[in-house]
């Protein structure tokens, strides 16, 4: 089976892309060439080769992240302005554009953001914006990280692949550091059995730092950060949250100062070492938990992967990461998800339940630390052994349309 891969070779995207394969044959001049290799018993070849072309005896495959991250070395990239900070949608109607007159390329889209709007309420314009692009690709092959929860008939072409996912989080912030801090986790005596830490302050996450600060539970360890705004750090809601603890990247001396040492965007040395050392188990609130309603689709961020990879037991603020994992690997229901579902980023719903549940803890700690070994045990045999993005060729994508097809839900 070919795949004609339009970017020069790389390390990272050939790991994102070809991970847990055996029997590889590099042939590989100037970044340009083939990869031979074999996923059970199948037969790959990876064509390394920036030109956009047209053979019909493969598949033709662009990446999004390749293509943004290095968009001065491909001709077809370097005129797109991304000075504003817009990202998506210039690149998206380019692919557009790029692949109007073909039929059937494969668009490897794992953006680590939301990326689907329409069938889900509440949502502004951009996301909306970003959708309706995406939809004039329905002659491609989407691959992505955004599952969805519901089959619908306008998205049969949208595949999601877990495990290219987790590899699209190790190029961008090397996530891997969450699996090795496991090792740390295990061997800790905590001083707190349940941490809540906050970067990005959003409403709901004020009003639930300050309504387990009144609650004044001890073993519960409440704290913010400035790791966001890392020079001057300031917020709409610096005045509502000035009772809590606030773990600073600034420091007092320059010694103290985190903010010049080098690390992965997105994660840095106070998480490892102010955040997921002091509590037994961690509060998950993922990027869109104030969104108090179900969704049709969405994504994972770093938040589930890296709490998982570490081991580290939590209870979540929304019953939505919960309901994408049961999807995506297939473990059970976690044993507080009927909280969840109900709590959905409901602050005062969340506090009444944290308050409950740490009045049981040790026991409500040994439900959620048995479900959270099964899931890691999961997540990592499905990482070491298995491609998701290969099985789906492997299946053939008519067969996987057609099944969804016969599942569908038009909302």
């Amino acid at each position: 089976m070919k795949i004609y891969v339009h970017h020069y070779f790389s390390n990272s995207l050939f790991y994102k892309l070809a991970h847990n394969t055996k029997n590889r044959e590099y042939n590989i001049v100037d970044n340009i060439g083939i990869v031979s290799c074999t996923y059970n018993h199948i037969k790959f070849e990876f064509i390394f080769n920036p030109i956009l072309s047209d053979e019909t005896d493969g598949y033709h495959l662009i990446d999004f992240f390749t293509s943004l991250r290095n968009k001065n070395e491909y001709e077809y990239y370097r005129d797109i302005d991304i000075s504003s900070g817009v990202e998506d949608l210039p690149f998206f109607k380019r692919f557009v554009e790029l692949l109007k007159d073909r039929n059937g390329w494969i668009l490897t889209l794992f953006r680590t953001e939301k990326l689907f709007g329409l069938k889900d309420v509440s949502w502004g314009p951009e996301i909306c914006e970003i959708e309706e692009v995406l939809l004039n690709l329905k002659s491609h092959k989407i691959i992505t990280d955004n599952q969805f929860l519901h089959e619908l008939i306008d998205y049969s072409n949208i595949h999601t692949a877990f495990t290219n996912t987790i590899f699209q989080w190790n190029e961008l912030i090397g996530i891997r550091w969450y699996y090795e801090f496991n090792q740390i986790y295990k061997k800790l005596n905590f001083d707190y059995d349940l941490m809540y830490s906050v970067r990005n302050h959003k409403q709901h996450r004020v009003d639930t730092l300050n309504g387990l600060h009144e609650l004044n539970i001890p073993k519960v360890l409440l704290q913010r950060t400035n790791s966001i705004n890392k020079i001057t750090y300031s917020t709409p809601y610096d005045s509502q949250v000035s009772n809590i603890k606030l773990n600073s990247v600034l420091g007092n001396t320059d010694f103290e100062n985190l903010t010049w040492i080098s690390w992965h965007d997105g994660i840095g040395l106070d998480l490892f070492w102010r955040v997921l050392p002091k509590a037994k188990m961690q509060i998950l609130d993922e990027s869109w938990a104030w969104c108090k309603q179900d969704f049709v689709s969405h994504y994972l961020s770093e938040k589930t992967i890296g709490l998982i990879l570490a081991g580290i037991p939590f209870i979540s603020t929304h019953s939505y990461p919960l309901e994408i994992l049961e999807k995506m690997i297939g473990i059970k229901p976690h044993p507080f998800m009927p909280n969840f579902k109900e709590i959905k980023g409901d602050a005062k719903l969340l506090i009444e339940f944290i308050n409950e549940f740490m009045n049981n803890f040790e026991e409500n700690y040994i439900l959620c630390s048995e479900w959270m070994d099964e899931c890691r045990d999961i997540f990592l045999n499905k990482i070491n052994t298995e491609n998701s993005m290969l099985d789906i060729f492997a299946i053939g994508f008519e067969n996987i349309e057609k099944d969804k097809k016969s599942k569908l839900k038009i909302i």
